[in-house]
């Protein structure tokens, strides 16, 4: 065993957990903004409630896709063909 699974395990993890760090950041951010100010909410709260109802299984793979970071998979899974 070369450790190099171990590694780019803790590469994942590092990036979830800066990825979960950043997402609390704004989302405290963004939601004190609303409750202290009418004009952010009033500005705000259409596309709130838009995506509200969404699962995360449906707004996870649009955010990948717009996000298109270096992090992105390098690998794709190809449909199988048969002949």
């Amino acid at each position: 065993m070369s450790g190099d699974l171990l590694w780019k395990l803790g590469g994942t993890v590092e990036r979830m957990l800066y990825g979960w760090l950043l997402a609390s950041l704004v989302g405290i951010a963004i939601g004190a903004l609303i409750g202290i100010s009418p004009l952010v909410r009033a500005y705000l709260e259409p596309m709130l409630e838009f995506l509200r109802p969404l699962p995360a299984s449906a707004i996870i793979p649009a955010a990948i896709a717009l996000m298109c970071t270096k992090f992105a998979p390098t690998y794709s899974i190809e449909p199988l063909e048969w002949y």
